[in-house]
Formats: C-alpha cells, sequence, structure tokens
C-alpha cells in the first residue's frame, strides 16, 4: 500500500488542506495585508446577502402554496407536538438548507468552487455565505463558548449532545495536534456538567499525520495476511517506521491516554470515529488497547463500525470474541459509513476489491445483524451506569420478551447511529423484546444536529436515550464535514432527508393556517420511504 506524506489538497468528501495561519477567513489576506484584504471583500456583502435572501423567499413561497412530490411522504405525523419547541423562523431556516442541500449541481461544484475561490485569494465572502447558511444548520459554531446555548436547550428537551471539536486533516504538526487534543479535554470537560446526557468524540486523523496512521495500518494488513497463511508477495513487505514515526506514535498514544483519562476522570463516554479503509487498522487497534486500559466498569470508549463495509460483520464478531475472553468491555456504534465514493474510487485506481457491500440491501442485512450481536451481548449498566447483575430474566418472560443470555456475561456498549427510520423503529423493538430499560445507559441513538430532527424529538418523546452529534470549529476547519452532510442530503424523493422537508412544510402551513395543496396520486417508488438514497451515512 503506497504512502504520502499529505493527504490531496483538493475538496472532496474525505479531505480539505489545513489553511495556513493567515487565512482569509480570519480577516488576514494571504498576502498579510488583512484589513485591505477584508475592505476588499466588502463589496460582495450586497449581492453575497441576496444569495441568502432569494432562496429564503423562494422557500416561503413555495411552502405556502407550492406542490411538492415530497409531501406524500407524510401522512398522520403530528407535526404541532413534534416541533412545538421549534420557531417558525428556525423551520423555515432548516427546510430551505436541506432544499439547497437537495440540488446536486450544487453539491456537486461546491466543494470545487471554494476550492477555485481560495485559490485566487477570495475564500472570504464564500465563507461568509457558508457560516450564515450551510455552518449555521450543521454546526453549533467555531468556539466552544458558542456551544453552550445550544447545549442547554437541547437538554431540556432530554436530547443529549455529543460535542465534537470537528477539525480534519489537521497535518500541521505537533502543536497543531496538542491543541485539537487540548480542544477535547476541554470540551469532555464542558460536558461533564451533564454527564447522564454527554458523549465525546474524536477523529485520529486530527492528532496526527495520515502518513503514519497508512503506514502502520498497512503493516497491520501484511501482519494479517501473513498469519492467516498468506504469502509476503500478496501484499508487499513490512515498512519499518522510521525514528521520527515512532517518536509520532508515542505522541499520539500520549495524547489518546491524556484524553481517555479526561473522559473517565469526568465520566463522559468518548466515540472514536471510522475513517476510511487505508487508515482504519490504525485506529482499530488504538482503539482496542485504549478499550482494554479503560473500558472496565462500563463501555467508556466506543470504536466506530462501518457496516456498509463487507468485513465489518465479521470484525465485530472478533471482538466481540475478545473483549469477553480478555475481560474489558467494547462501545461499538453502528453507522452505515460516511466515504463510499472515495474508497470505491481508490480500490479501482489500485486495482483491489470493492470494500463496500455490494447493494443497499447488503449494507441494510449488516446493519441489522450487527444491531441484533451487538445487543445479544449488552452489558446492562443500568440508569445509574453500573452494571445490572440480574438481568430478569424470569420477568423478561413473563412479559413475553426475548430475555439476554445468562450464560453470557454482557461486553458491549451500544451507540445507533442512523437516519434511516427502519433502522431506528428496528432498534426500539430490539431494545423493547429483551425488556431493556431505556434509560439503560449502555443503549443509546444518535443523529447528527441539522438532520434527522423528526427521529430525535420522536425518541426523546418517546423516552429513549438519544443524542445529537454536535460539532464546532473555524469553519475552515469544518468544510470537510458540511461537505459529507451536504452530499448526505442528496437524495431521491423517499429518503430520510426528503420526509423531514415535508414535515418541515406542513408543520409551516399549519402554523400559516394555508391548506396544503392537491397533489397527484402517488406513483410506484422504487424504494420504500424510509430508506436512504445511498449507504453514506456518518458517524
Amino acid at each position: 500500500m503506497s504512502s504520502s506524506s499529505t493527504p490531496p489538497t483538493t475538496y472532496n468528501d474525505t479531505t480539505h488542506k489545513a489553511p495556513k495561519q493567515d487565512s482569509p477567513y480570519s480577516g488576514e489576506g494571504s498576502s498579510g495585508t488583512g484589513n485591505k484584504s477584508r475592505r476588499g471583500w466588502t463589496r460582495f456583502l450586497p449581492w453575497m446577502a441576496g444569495l441568502i435572501a432569494i432562496p429564503s423567499a423562494y422557500t416561503a413561497y413555495s411552502v405556502l402554496y407550492g406542490v411538492d412530490e415530497e409531501d406524500r411522504l407524510i401522512q398522520n405525523d403530528d407535526t404541532q407536538a413534534l416541533y412545538r419547541t421549534k420557531s417558525t423562523p428556525d423551520l423555515l431556516f432548516s427546510l430551505a438548507i436541506l432544499k439547497l442541500c437537495s440540488i446536486q449541481t450544487l453539491v456537486h461544484y461546491g466543494p470545487k468552487a471554494l476550492g477555485f475561490l481560495e485559490s485566487i485569494h477570495l475564500s472570504a465572502p464564500a465563507y461568509w455565505v457558508v457560516k450564515k447558511t450551510f455552518f449555521k444548520n450543521f454546526c453549533a459554531g467555531t468556539t466552544m463558548a458558542e456551544t453552550t446555548a445550544l447545549v442547554e436547550s437541547l437538554n431540556k428537551e432530554s436530547i443529549g449532545v455529543i460535542l465534537d471539536y470537528a477539525v480534519e486533516a489537521a497535518n500541521g504538526g505537533k502543536e497543531q495536534w496538542d491543541s485539537v487534543a487540548e480542544n477535547i479535554v476541554r470540551t469532555i470537560e464542558l460536558s461533564s456538567k451533564n454527564n447522564d446526557l454527554a458523549f465525546s468524540c474524536l477523529k485520529v486523523s486530527g492528532l496526527t499525520s495520515y502518513s503514519l496512521l497508512e503506514r502502520l495500518s498497512a503493516n497491520i494488513e501484511i501482519v494479517t495476511v501473513l498469519e492467516k497463511g498468506g504469502h509476503a508477495s500478496q501484499v508487499g513487505g513490512l515498512q519499518p517506521l522510521t525514528p521520527e514515526e515512532q517518536e509520532e506514535l508515542q505522541q499520539l498514544e500520549h495524547r489518546l491516554h491524556k484524553i481517555c483519562q479526561a473522559a473517565s476522570h469526568h465520566g463522559v463516554p468518548l466515540l472514536i470515529d471510522a475513517e476510511q479503509t487505508w487508515y482504519q487498522p490504525a485506529i482499530d487497534n488504538l482503539v482496542i488497547s485504549l478499550s482494554r486500559r479503560y473500558n472496565t466498569s462500563r463501555p467508556l470508549v466506543y470504536n466506530t463500525y462501518q457496516m456498509y463495509r463487507k468485513d465489518t460483520l465479521r470484525r465485530l464478531h472478533h471482538d466481540i470474541d475478545e473483549a469477553r475472553a480478555r475481560g474489558y468491555l467494547l462501545g461499538v456504534k453502528l453507522v452505515r459509513g460516511a466515504y463510499m465514493t472515495s474508497e470505491r474510487e481508490r480500490a479501482a485506481s489500485m486495482g483491489r476489491p470493492d470494500p463496500i457491500q455490494d447493494t443497499l440491501a447488503d449494507t441494510h442485512n449488516a446493519y441489522y445483524q450487527g444491531l441484533e450481536l451487538t445487543l445479544d451481548n449488552l452489558f446492562l449498566s443500568g440508569p445509574g451506569g453500573q452494571e445490572v447483575k440480574d438481568k430478569d430474566t424470569k420477568l423478561a418472560a413473563a412479559k413475553g420478551a426475548k430475555a439476554l443470555s445468562p450464560a453470557k456475561r454482557g461486553v458491549t456498549g451500544l451507540m445507533v447511529g442512523s437516519h434511516n427510520e427502519n433502522s431506528i423503529l428496528r432498534a426500539v423493538d430490539q431494545v423493547r423484546s429483551r425488556n431493556i430499560d431505556p434509560r439503560d445507559r449502555s443503549v443509546q441513538f444518535a443523529q447528527l444536529y441539522g438532520m434527522g430532527d423528526h427521529l430525535t424529538l420522536h425518541l426523546a418523546h418517546e423516552g429513549q436515550r438519544v443524542f445529537k452529534y454536535v460539532p464546532y470549529g473555524p469553519i475552515e476547519y469544518v468544510m470537510p464535514y458540511l461537505f459529507r452532510r451536504m452530499q448526505e442530503n442528496t437524495g431521491f424523493l423517499g429518503s430520510t432527508s426528503a420526509k423531514e422537508r415535508a414535515l418541515l412544510r406542513a408543520e409551516l402551513r399549519r402554523r400559516a393556517g394555508v391548506a396544503p395543496s392537491s397533489l397527484p396520486s402517488p406513483s410506484p417508488s422504487p424504494a420504500s420511504p424510509s430508506s436512504p438514497s445511498s449507504v453514506s451515512e456518518k458517524k
């Protein structure tokens, strides 16, 4: 496997070049004449305001009087109860942004356009527009202080928060990686004010270089092949770490332990995001090592399992068996996956097998199997976070519920990361059929901030433990995250985002006292209303 010192610098679904310290967004032009540069781009303010005002006005008109095929997706949903805590301007803004995200041309060319503007030192106007629109909808702010009001607001609705310092592709070196680690520790400290409704999270690629993760992963892959009886010619030879890489690895481990120690001290569980296949073996090894040390009394460190990969279900089976054999707990965050395009492109370019499931149905099946496997091995911790010794199998049987196997000690904690309505309903049914207390801290659900709000609110109203993944950080560093969110909302009629838009329109019409326009009779749809348009679904 090839190794490179830096990732590609073009905008796409996985990478983003870290800006220099004199980023135009900070008010300093690349030439160093900050005030002059700032005065220069302010002449664009009128048309930038128009870029926001025109779509908003069009959205308001179409909400009240337009006909939209997506309106078929809702039937008897009680939008008044669902959105009772949301203001009308908030609903209108969310609908406008989700509608913009559904425009495939904008999503496809937006990253390229922003990359071009950055190359000619005109990214500041573009960042201004992004901050007032997409960033505002999907992120909590640029600083930790800006997240406080949102965290308190969500907690009041019994919705937990996964606060994320969403810096990616941070190839700035030791000082920048140390800074990212410090910010993550501070998010843990802030979250601990209400640790029953708090998780933290991190991306390992924000704490070290891509080249180190790729080198480690390549070596792990080679060792795995050899252990299975393969020949070195199949994968090439081992690439020993240089002294500099060994030092970088030690520094990475130190940062991870520092973060985990803070999470343990404050009682805030930690989700570690999945990344691309050429980095993931190193990440998996690091997470398992951390789990052995910190997951002794409760699942504290959670690894992320992307079920759109063909090998993930097998790996989940292995990790559960390994945790039971070695006496530690395994935190499992189940998602479908977020890097399908780049995974397939890289595999094709290198002549390797496609790592992604062949069909969407295969991904769904793997997700459901992973869900049942994790619940079958669940470590019941109870509302207070301590292990439930008596799994009350007699009570479960009396209620007709499926009891957890008393022969096996539970070893897993579960975070169901999904915007797929069918997946969520299935998970809730599985939890109920096992007679699991919905307040148990070993089972929870999560959706991204700015997406799937109808799912989150419904789960909260049902008394389930549900969380919003809330990113924050300097806008120039959060762009890769924003682009993935835009891509995930370009689904066809029948996707979760389409239903969410229909629900928002219905509530806005109800508040305005306007009856929805008549729609043509439904036509056969190739997918169910709850099926995602692709297997792409993040952490």
